[in-house]
């Protein structure tokens, strides 16, 4: 569509901040969003597929 807009967003990490009770020498988990409808944990396996656009 010639109206269409898209922005790219490109973050840098400085600092993380780890709660108490929390290995940092342990991988972290992270929730991320594969395509429009497919989350993922991450370095875990789990995935949930969403059937329908919210």
């Amino acid at each position: 569509m010639p109206h269409d807009k898209a922005k790219l967003a490109i973050l840098r990490l400085s600092d993380i901040l780890i709660p108490g009770g929390l290995d940092d020498a342990q991988p972290a988990h992270i929730l991320c969003q594969h395509g429009l409808n497919r989350l993922m944990a991450t370095p875990t396996e789990w995935h949930y597929n969403i059937d329908r656009n919210v």
